[in-house]
């Protein structure tokens, strides 16, 4: 039922996607019931059709007396949360496990304005394949909880400034996209392991260009490929105080600092068993454990960078092949 559904989705989405920038429309939550579908529960220049819409659904203003309900599959375009200055807590349920909401927008759920939201409604990325779409928080929580699937080429997974956030609390995510994290915090049950379904989708490749990912797994063992495009980039855990700690074996690709100024700040006490690179410029790793110790393991390490281990840190490794300076 779920992967007939989700196929329906994906041909409304190519419709939705092509006519997008033609028709779409904008509308607020106005509900006199929970039923998202039901198109009175909206106000706007005129009344949201569904169950394929390529509109932008904003939930703002003072507290609703009635949470949006998902009572249907369907496509919009994008979900748009506290767009104004009232900060206000929301909740987007379903009322089944089989039901998926497509987003066809290129920022396709955005939180603002300190608005907490939860999401716990099932999801679809449902952009070109080689398009790429974002999920950006400027709230404290912002938490998707339902499934989210779909195949655009990237997903943008941003926050704003301390303490916004996005957390990914869901566990059997299916998106094959490619996770970017370009600023700010984004939270995790775990990394998982590529080809498999994981908070952060089957993609082997996680590319980092200014934002920080924390990861409350332990004992975890994940071949992802983590690639530093640019900037300050961040991998730790949620133990203690942020950045925390990770406790995971990362036996893929552990990092290639492909950027000309990328850094790469591991904050954790596992175990980096891929190989470390650097394919452009001088980037740097620095190393922060916090009276704990972390292992660097590959001893076919090129990295040529700059390595610096912070104070009470332990750093383990053969350091062969790694001709950067401590």
């Amino acid at each position: 039922m779920a992967r007939q559904t989700n196929r329906a989705l994906l041909a409304a989405g190519i419709v939705a996607v092509m006519s997008a920038a033609a028709s779409a429309q904008s509308y607020t939550w106005s509900g006199t019931s929970t039923d998202f579908n039901l198109g009175t529960n909206w106000s706007g220049t005129s009344v949201p059709s569904f169950p394929v819409n390529s509109g932008t659904m904003r939930f703002v203003g003072s507290a609703p007396a009635f949470q949006p309900h998902l009572t249907a599959s369907g496509t919009i375009g994008v979900l748009s949360f506290g767009t104004n200055s009232a900060a206000q807590t929301w909740a987007f349920s379903s009322a089944s496990s089989d039901y998926v909401l497509g987003l066809t927008g290129g920022q396709v759920v955005s939180f603002d304005h300190n608005s907490p939201a939860t999401i716990s409604a099932n999801l679809a990325c449902l952009g070109l394949a080689s398009g790429t779409q974002a999920i950006v928080s400027n709230a404290n929580p912002a938490t998707l909880s339902g499934v989210l699937s779909g195949s655009v080429g990237t997903l943008r997974l941003e926050a704003g400034s301390s303490p916004r956030s996005v957390t990914i609390s869901g566990t059997n995510n299916s998106f094959s996209s490619t996770p970017l994290f370009p600023t700010g915090l984004v939270n995790v049950a775990r990394l998982g392991n590529a080809s498999q379904n994981s908070p952060l989708g089957t993609s082997g490749t996680l590319v980092f260009s200014g934002g920080f990912l924390r990861s409350s797994g332990t004992g975890e063992s994940s071949d992802k490929y983590l690639i530093v495009a640019s900037g300050n980039s961040g991998l730790g855990g949620s133990a203690g105080n942020d950045p925390g700690f990770f406790d995971a074996i990362l036996s893929g690709g552990a990092s290639n600092l492909s950027g000309s100024t990328a850094t790469l700040a591991l904050h954790g006490s596992g175990t980096m068993s891929g190989k470390i690179t650097q394919t452009v410029g001088s980037g740097s790793l620095s190393v922060t454990a916090g009276g704990l110790s972390l292992t660097l393991s590959n001893t076919a390490s090129d990295f040529a960078g700059t390595l610096s281990v912070s104070r009470n840190t332990t750093l383990l490794t053969p350091m062969f092949g790694m001709t950067g300076s401590a």
